[in-house]
């Protein structure tokens, strides 16, 4: 409304680009066939009582898969992989898991770049007991943090 442009042509373009090459993959395409996108899911931490949300990019209409779209440098595997490493993809994962129920989250990667490489990652069990641990962690700090907050309101 103020003239400001919040996606440019060239930013369009690519997008509609990755979104082609995400379609193009038969993987993603069966994946992405018919679900729900961006549903919100709110539930209390058994552990902690914090109120927690989550916003899957995807969920399968059985409520089974949550698919997750990463943009990317490198959509191979090792370069997938790396990502996961930087970016604790594993924590995002367990915590959607949790809130909505599902019983499998897959990552589809697409590189930002042409040809717009598309990679379709599932997380072993290894790393997902890992983002458990990250993720029961940070709800414990979480939680106490707002707990001595709590405390320091009266003060």
């Amino acid at each position: 409304a103020t003239g400001i442009e919040a996606v440019t042509a060239q930013e369009m373009e690519q997008a509609l680009a990755m979104a082609a090459s995400v379609r193009s993959n038969s993987t993603a395409a069966l994946l992405l066939s018919d679900g729900t996108a961006e549903q919100s899911f709110w539930w209390d931490d058994v552990s902690t009582g914090l109120r927690c949300k989550c916003r899957p990019d995807w969920l399968s209409a059985d409520g089974a898969t949550i698919v997750d779209l990463k943009t990317c440098v490198d959509a191979s595997k090792s370069g997938f992989a790396s990502a996961v490493g930087r970016f604790s993809y594993q924590v995002q994962a367990v915590h959607y898991l949790c809130g909505t129920l599902a019983t499998r989250f897959v990552f589809a990667a697409v590189e930002k770049t042409a040809p717009y490489a598309v990679g379709v990652y599932e997380l072993d069990a290894q790393a997902m007991v890992h983002g458990a641990v990250l993720r029961h962690n940070a709800l414990q700090i979480y939680s106490l943090a707002c707990m001595k907050c709590a405390a320091n309101v009266g003060d």
